[in-house]
Formats: structure tokens, C-alpha cells, sequence
């Protein structure tokens, strides 16, 4: 009768570690869902190290842009829609007269959408 005890004891414990187990799961995706800053920083500084690498020349840091534009349009964001302008234009293109000045070699727009989001941002970049 106490094997058969211990057997159900057991049985019953690990029920109920069972149903409990689904209630202490971390979901990392979580907070990309209720924010969507963390989508902002990775574009921002993924274009960052593209174009504002010491050494870099127009014609690399323009090829890496346009690389990083494919990448992150046929990788996708999930559940968000984004859309990003480059000097007010679908194409990704750097200004070569503002390579190496003063003035922004690209002006990159951000606009992602999502269940929960309609969030817009523009950053400066200089070559």
C-alpha cells in the first residue's frame, strides 16, 4: 500500500509541476511585442556600422547599404510592416557630393507598423 502511495504521490506532483510549468515560461519574444524600440536601435546601428566605419569608401559604404536594405526586406520583423526611405526615396542610395562634409551622406526614415504600433523615426548618417 506505500508503493502504491508514493507511486500516485509521485504521479500527482508531476501533474501538477506540469500545468504550473506553462505559467512560469519566459517568452523572449515578449517585449519585442509591447515595444517596438529594440527594432529601432538594431536598424539604427546596423546602418551605423554600414556607413560610419573609420576607413570606409562611398562605393563600400554605399554596397553595404544596399545589402542591409535587401537583407532586412526579404528577412522581415515578424508581426511589423516596415518601410524605409533613403533621402526621401524607396532606392538605397548614399549622396556622394556629402561623402566626407558637413552634411548627412543619408537621411534614413523608419516607419514600422504593427498590432500594436504605428511608430516613425529618422536618423542622420555621416560618411
Amino acid at each position: 500500500m506505500f508503493i502504491v502511495t508514493m507511486v500516485f504521490m509521485t504521479g500527482l506532483i508531476f501533474a501538477v509541476q506540469q500545468i504550473l510549468y506553462q505559467y512560469s515560461f519566459i517568452d523572449p519574444a515578449d517585449p519585442m511585442q509591447r515595444n517596438d524600440a529594440p527594432l529601432f536601435y538594431m536598424i539604427r546601428d546596423s546602418y551605423n556600422v554600414s556607413i560610419e566605419t573609420p576607413g570606409l569608401t562611398f562605393s563600400r559604404a554605399n554596397q553595404s547599404v544596399q545589402e542591409l536594405h535587401t537583407w532586412l526586406m526579404t528577412r522581415g520583423m515578424g508581426p511589423y510592416n516596415l518601410e524605409l526611405r533613403y533621402n526621401g526615396l524607396a532606392d538605397p542610395d548614399l549622396k556622394r557630393a556629402n561623402w566626407g562634409t558637413s552634411s548627412p551622406a543619408l537621411i534614413l526614415n523608419v516607419h514600422l507598423t504593427g498590432p500594436t504600433t504605428d511608430s516613425r523615426a529618422t536618423y542622420r548618417f555621416y560618411g
